[in-house]
């Protein structure tokens, strides 16, 4: 069995949580004993994890256009042979011998975003699940939005695979001096935020609720370079008590998540939610809205908010100060961490190929 991976994303984000999911992916599908070929577009790709994968060796065709304009158009490579077509962002091939399988993240754009970005996303979400000859959803929240935006995509053409956790993440002693290039961070008292900043994810609310802390930083992750808005919140708020860093890579965010008092994650919608299980993982408390897939994620192993509120989170950011509520809440989330793995993703993923290979082509026996 042939399987054509699609690495558009690699070429459309520097990071992010998609890029984590199809890294993994792909490096657990080459560990596997299946035939791999690579569809990516004209250009180089500036993706931090493409560069990790060491992919020498692996076919790959090359599309005509670059991403900005291949990403709205069909794979048009060569299918030889009756084989599977995994895009890591809403594509599909129109080939006799392509069986499509789509992966859908979440409905962000759908709930969210307004516009031309809106309406071209949707577009093409559209298109592409409703040509998948096999749907996987990130979540059960995920895959109750599906069929919420397209209720007449037959269930059975769906399957719930979550994410996993990388190993990086994980416990650590505590001894700030063993990481001279955060230790001036790791010595202050802090709540971690981790990712994008905009809208839904309520980041005023993160730095409001931190505000209300005496003695409590916030340390922010990723998202981009800080707006002209952003800063005067913060100094607005906390004055000198934030921290930005940009690019990180897994060994830096398990680190900055060990020394945190806990991750605070008042998103409003979350497809799955990967910096809540990474900081589970690593011994992290978080303190979380629990809405969209948290807890489908948590369980009961996360601090819960029930009320997107300053004071709300400010209750619950002091109940951990203290320490046996703390080192229970710790105890609970790494616990939940342990049922989610990537090479189970990896697994449940190759069963939808074997299956949908079946199904398609018959007779062909799947290797």
């Amino acid at each position: 069995m042939t399987i054509y991976l699609d690495n558009m994303i690699f070429f459309l984000q520097k990071a992010g949580g998609i890029s984590v999911y199809w890294s993994e992916l792909v490096r657990g599908l080459r560990a596997s004993d299946q035939s791999i070929v690579f569809i990516e577009p004209a250009g180089d790709s500036g993706n931090m994890l493409y560069g990790q994968l060491e992919c020498r060796g692996v076919m790959k065709q090359r599309t005509r256009w670059r991403p900005a304009i291949e990403r709205y158009l069909p794979i048009r490579t060569k299918i030889s042979g009756p084989s599977i077509v995994h895009s890591s962002y809403y594509r599909i091939a129109h080939h006799r011998n392509a069986a499509n399988v789509v992966t859908v993240h979440d409905f962000t754009y759908e709930r969210y975003r307004k516009g031309i970005a809106r309406h071209m996303h949707h577009w093409q979400k559209a298109h592409a699940i409703r040509h998948a000859d096999a749907i996987i959803c990130v979540s059960e929240n995920t895959k109750a939005d599906l069929l919420r935006f397209f209720p007449s995509v037959p269930e059975r053409k769906i399957r719930v695979i979550h994410h996993g956790v990388s190993g990086a993440y994980r416990p650590l002693s505590k001894n700030p001096e063993a990481y001279p290039g955060l230790s001036a961070i790791l010595r202050k008292r802090y709540a971690l935020y981790v990712g994008d900043r905009r809208g839904y994810k309520n980041f005023r609310l993160a730095v409001e609720s931190v505000a209300r802390n005496t003695g409590l930083d916030i340390v922010m992750v990723g998202g981009g370079n800080l707006t002209q808005e952003e800063t005067d919140l913060l100094t607005g708020c906390l004055t000198n008590r934030f921290h930005h860093l940009s690019d990180v890579n897994n060994e830096t965010l398990n680190v900055l998540y060990n020394f945190s008092l806990c991750l605070i994650h008042p998103s409003a919608y979350e497809g799955f939610g990967m910096p809540v299980l990474e900081a589970m993982a690593a011994g992290c408390p978080v303190v979380a809205w629990c809405t969209s897939s948290i807890p489908e994620v948590c369980g009961d192993a996360c601090v819960c908010v029930e009320a997107p509120e300053p004071s709300a989170f400010e209750k619950r950011l002091k109940a951990l100060e203290d320490a046996e509520y703390r080192a229970n809440v710790i105890e609970r989330g790494y616990q939940r961490s342990t049922q989610f793995s990537w090479p189970q993703c990896v697994a449940q993923t190759l069963d939808v190929y074997k299956a949908v290979y079946q199904e398609k082509f018959g007779g062909r026996a799947v290797q």
